[in-house]
């Protein structure tokens, strides 16, 4: 019983990782069109949500390594 809650919490860390990546997918794509804009102001907003948005890319992305990684260590 113990492993069969590991499996279901695993799987629910890996798609809260996915839609973490997804979210910061999406704001990388709408922060890169203020990233060509004239105003000083919206091009360093941009940047930072850019960059955060692939904070959260690399994040989700160690996420599911390191949990793909530790259930096949939890293998009866």
């Amino acid at each position: 019983m113990e492993i069969d809650q590991r499996k279901a919490a695993a799987g629910f860390v890996v798609i809260l990782s996915i839609i973490v990546m997804l979210v910061g997918l999406i704001g990388m794509v709408l922060c890169s069109f203020f990233i060509w804009s004239s105003s000083q102001v919206e091009v360093i907003g941009a940047g930072l949500g850019f960059v955060t948005g692939a904070i959260m890319i690399g994040a989700g992305l160690i996420t599911v390594a390191l949990v793909a990684g530790g259930m096949k260590s939890h293998k009866p």
